[in-house]
């Protein structure tokens, strides 16, 4: 007996989300693998020319050897040979790794819920650009403190996470706001304009218009411009939303936006400022 037509829309209903089950996983996968990939592969190949290591003759004096058990370190005057990776258990270990473990699964979590919403024609454009907008500051934040820890560098710590969790903040709002069903709210689009800004001026009274301008190196003035970019699309396209709000209610910008909303933007970007230049 043939399925009625009931039973074929369930199956295929069925087998829909089955497909979208999975291409959440595998982009998501797919997402975490190649950013890295690329990275480490071709664009730091590209900045910085190196001489291979050979492998025959290299030997590392500085590997605690622990992670290898007994197999290896036992023997007096012992001097381990090429290995793709040194691990050395200390706490800095540990830290990296929670920290990249954190990375990676936010990212991987965002990947999926980003393509759900695709699926579900749920997912609001311009708040979705400002989220890859933030990739790379994001990207570069894990970098740095990856190297922080491993190189035992902590000169830059405290800025860096400053900048770190400014970033977080701005971009959790705009993918609250990415879901259509989420209403654009004029406080969260004021507190992305405020931080994106606060970026932008700590930017240019620091390191970024000599390096864009005064013949800094490529890697410096390709980092500046990836973190402007950002910033400036975050600018930009939330101000476009809170036009399409104002439309929305029969508002000016002004008065979609409100005297205290406005007033605590500039607080809090007037605050990052001053905070920034004291860290």
């Amino acid at each position: 007996m043939l399925p009625n037509a009931a039973e074929w829309q369930r199956a295929s209903s069925v087998g829909k989300n089955y497909i979208r089950l999975i291409a959440e996983h595998s982009i998501g996968f797919l997402v975490i693998l190649l950013i890295p990939t690329i990275h480490f592969g071709l664009v730091q190949r590209l900045w910085v020319i190196k001489s291979p290591v050979d492998r025959e003759k290299c030997t590392c004096d500085c590997w605690d050897t622990v992670f290898k058990g007994s197999y290896e370190g036992t023997k007096e005057n012992y001097k381990p040979g090429y290995k793709h990776i040194y691990i050395n258990v200390t706490v800095n270990t540990f830290l990296i790794w929670a920290i990249s473990l954190l990375v990676l699964i936010w990212t991987y979590q965002i990947v999926r819920h980003v393509t759900r919403l695709i699926f579900n024609g749920n997912l609001r454009i311009p708040m979705i650009i400002v989220v890859c907008g933030a990739i790379y500051p994001h990207y570069y934040s894990w970098w740095n403190f990856c190297n922080y820890l491993n190189d035992d560098f902590y000169e830059q710590w405290n800025h860096q996470m400053f900048f770190s969790l400014t970033e977080l903040a701005g971009t959790l709002m705009a993918l609250y706001m990415s879901d259509l069903r989420s209403e654009c709210q004029p406080r969260l689009l004021t507190g992305m304009i405020s931080i994106a800004m606060a970026h932008i001026f700590i930017s240019a009274s620091d390191q970024f218009l000599v390096n864009l301008f005064i013949g800094a190196e490529q890697f410096k003035r390709s980092r500046d411009i990836g973190f402007l970019v950002g910033d400036i699309l975050t600018v930009l396209l939330s101000l476009v939303e809170l036009f399409r709000y104002s439309k929305r209610k029969g508002l000016t910008m002004m008065g979609a936006v409100g005297k205290k909303h406005m007033c605590t933007g500039l607080a809090v970007t007037s605050m990052l400022v001053i905070v920034a230049m004291h860290i």
